[in-house]
């Protein structure tokens, strides 16, 4: 591809020669017959085999979750304000939230984690982070305000290892193609 010219000013300010990018085209099929195109920088065929794509692809779902945890639950581009100050205080807030979220939602996962590895359950189970996203965000500011850990985190620690979902590998399920529609109330703000 060949650069516009005011990315190649760009690239030249940076120092990094380029006039044109290279980059590889991939079409991965799947077993439903459908396929996916997918444009990469890893433009070399021998290293990068064709078939490691569809295995890297899988990887990336994880990543995809996190932007919906971000973006469609915790409402990060949802702003209380316009001025740059509001801007930087919802956003700190909110990535404090999940930060919080993550630490206290930690051990809970651990404790699953260690009974499915000590045969207790069938099958293997994972914090449903949307869950926790909204309990932590129902108690934890009355938690500082209050100064009272002990109960709070005693409830959330029970909720959260009683809502687990379950993890089934190489699950599923053809899609229906739908007409648009308003958005879900699963994406609903917290």
């Amino acid at each position: 591809f060949k650069l516009p010219a005011q990315y190649r000013k760009q690239m030249e300010l940076k120092g990094i020669p380029a006039n044109d990018v290279s980059c590889r085209i991939v079409i991965i099929d799947f077993p439903d017959g459908s396929k996916e195109v997918l444009c990469t920088s890893l433009t070399d065929t021998i290293q990068y085999e064709y078939k490691c794509f569809k295995e890297l692809y899988h990887y990336r779902w994880r990543v995809e979750e996190d932007y919906k945890l971000l973006k469609c639950r915790a409402s990060l581009e949802v702003f209380s304000g316009k001025s740059a100050q509001a801007v930087k205080q919802d956003f700190y807030a909110k990535i404090f939230m999940i930060t919080m979220c993550a630490i206290l939602s930690f051990p809970i996962n651990q404790k699953v984690k260690a009974e499915h590895n000590a045969g207790v359950n069938k099958y293997a189970k994972q914090i449903n982070r949307t869950n926790a996203l909204s309990i932590i965000k129902e108690t934890w500011l009355g938690m500082f305000l209050k100064r009272l850990f002990y109960v709070p985190l005693a409830a959330i620690d029970d909720i959260l290892a009683k809502t687990c979902d379950i993890i089934r590998p190489n699950r599923r399920f053809d899609r229906k193609k739908r007409l648009k529609r308003p958005p879900s109330m699963n994406y609903k703000q917290l």
